[in-house]
């Protein structure tokens, strides 16, 4: 039997290489530790970089989703609460109308109530001109800071809808248009006319001490009440569905999130362990080297 003799310069980069095969496996590992990812470079895996990728695009399509649905719950809730203010208003002008309407009532309280009625119609018209985010919910599409009514209570606004994607293929309309909650125009005051002409007819009817018409007005401002509550219905509903994706949104997310937590992240428990098998290993590689590698004269004679 031939014995092959391994000659020591031969052995001696035999093991440096073993050594340092084993040290790049420990610094990888305990980069894996610090950074807490196992994929940091398309290198790494390449078959679960791209897994990884097409995980980041779903996340980034969903996170869209849900930022522009957050921003038609705020449209909503912003509309729902001026239609609530709007209602106490209405409601106290029709408590004022049917005081007036009091045999009992003189002059005096009439041009009261008369005043009173023109405040509430401005303070009305100023609910018609909230805002959300720097946009008027009543003017439609239109842009910038134009208001949806004037101060003589004339719409200005176009009557457009404004709509926010809240999940593939699904799309809410997030405003409500000023006819729609404060009726039509008549062109002037009129009981007729949308709910600030009417509070205008009322208001001089009663400045001028005439209570004939209040139960005209009752009425005009009962079919005020019932539109503005027809509306807060449908934004009602339409909040709901907004809610029902967000919530939905949430638990994709997580989902999503899952699974490219799988694909990127690495098992700490794992890591530890091989992080100290690794370090055992390449200690036990430089002890063996140290022993089979001895030191010799001419190591000092360099």
């Amino acid at each position: 039997m031939t014995i092959q003799r391994v000659p020591t310069t031969q052995a001696g980069r035999l093991m440096n290489a073993n050594l340092q095969s084993t040290y790049s496996r420990l610094v990888d590992l305990q980069d894996q530790m610090a950074s807490g990812k196992q994929l940091r470079r398309p290198s790494d895996a390449p078959a679960k970089v791209v897994d990884a990728l097409d995980y980041r695009a779903q996340l980034r399509r969903s996170e869209q989703f849900e930022r522009n649905s957050q921003d038609a719950q705020g449209w909503l809730q912003t509309a729902d609460a001026t239609l609530a203010s709007v209602v106490s208003y209405v409601q106290r002008a029709r408590d004022l109308t049917l005081q007036a309407a009091n045999g009992s009532q003189n002059a005096n309280g009439r041009q009261a109530a008369a005043a009173e009625i023109r405040s509430l119609r401005d303070g009305l018209v100023q609910l018609a001109n909230t805002t959300y985010q720097g946009r008027s919910i009543f003017n439609g599409t239109a842009v910038g800071d134009t208001p949806a009514y004037d101060a003589s209570g004339t719409y200005t606004g176009d009557g457009g809808t404004v709509m926010r994607s809240v999940a593939p293929g699904v799309q809410v309309q997030v405003n409500v248009t000023g006819p729609e909650v404060f009726g039509a125009s008549a062109g002037g005051p009129s009981f007729g006319g949308n709910l600030f002409e009417v509070l205008t007819r009322l208001a001089d009817d009663l400045a001028a001490n005439d209570p004939s018409t209040a139960g005209t007005a009752l009425t005009a401002l009962d079919g005020a009440l019932d539109r503005v509550y027809g509306v807060q219905a449908s934004l009602g509903a339409r909040s709901k569905r907004v809610d029902d994706v967000l919530a939905r949104s949430a638990e994709v997310n997580v989902e999503i999130r899952g699974r490219l937590a799988s694909i990127e992240d690495i098992d700490l428990p794992k890591t530890i362990i091989d992080v100290k098998t690794q370090e055992l290993a390449y200690q036990a590689a430089l002890q063996v080297t140290a022993k089979v590698i001895q030191p010799s004269l001419l190591d000092f004679l360099r």
